[in-house]
């Protein structure tokens, strides 16, 4: 169970020490005497935009100065880059995998494997002026012409969550990566977005079992050296479920 003591430290080590070393990895901060560290800048956008969602630059700065760094509002303005939104990315990944925890699912089959993980993705729609850093998949205006497609994975053996990994809005599912972290021996469990032949191949490969749906157009290869679309597969298997070893799996065009 997590207490507030215990998350006061999590958050704490969070904000300070892990914003730090997220902040030099990713080179926002280049200059060893730099005073607008990691932690000072996460700091002062938590608890600033906390305090005030729509906080302008000048505000920002007073929240800055509470913290003991003076900066400009022209000089902060220079700062939101690429590197500064790797180095929030990076420190959201962190809070996440430390903080944001599920109860586990105590079931004794989960417990044969050292990782059962349901994997995902939610978007969310930004303004078009976002249109040339993320995409989305709208063809007008006002249709979703800019957003953000957010990569998750939780297993259900631990209740820890995988990522976020940001993508683009229109970035297909099977692009995604948070597989990477699994173990040999996992389980994963994904959808129809994520079906990918060398992508499942790959897995198998690093000994990672999958359960997905499976597309229309796909040819399957059983023991016998035999191809069969799926429709055929099953009409030749008149059962409520077919249990059947495949030689190979090959998506049609």
């Amino acid at each position: 169970m997590t207490t507030i003591p215990h998350l006061a430290t999590v958050l704490q080590t969070i904000l300070t020490t892990e914003a730090d070393r997220v902040g030099r990895q990713t080179g926002f901060v280049q200059r060893a005497d730099a005073t607008l560290t990691g932690s000072i800048f996460t700091q002062m956008l938590v608890f600033g935009l906390g305090a005030n969602p729509t906080a302008s630059l000048s505000a920002l700065t007073q929240t800055a100065a509470a913290l003991g760094v003076t900066v400009t509002p022209e000089a902060l303005h220079q700062r939101f880059d690429r590197a500064a939104a790797s180095c929030l990315e990076q420190v959201l990944a962190v809070a996440v995998r430390q903080v944001v925890t599920a109860a586990p699912v105590m079931l004794p089959l989960l417990a044969r494997f050292p990782a059962v993980v349901v994997q995902d993705s939610s978007s969310i729609v930004w303004p078009d002026a976002f249109a040339d850093l993320w995409r989305g998949c709208g063809g007008a205006p006002h249709a979703g012409n800019a957003a953000l497609k957010l990569q998750l994975a939780l297993d259900l053996c631990t209740g820890q969550l995988y990522g976020p990994q940001i993508h683009e809005g229109r970035e297909a599912d099977r692009n995604a990566t948070l597989d990477r972290a699994l173990p040999p021996g996992a389980v994963r469990v994904v959808d129809l977005g994520f079906w990918d032949t060398g992508a499942l191949a790959d897995l198998q490969a690093r000994g990672i079992a999958w359960f997905s749906h499976a597309p229309a157009q796909i040819a399957i290869q059983t023991r016998d050296e035999r191809w069969w679309t799926l429709l055929d597969l099953l009409a030749a298997h008149p059962c409520p479920s077919l249990d059947c070893a495949c030689a190979s799996v090959v998506t049609r065009r």
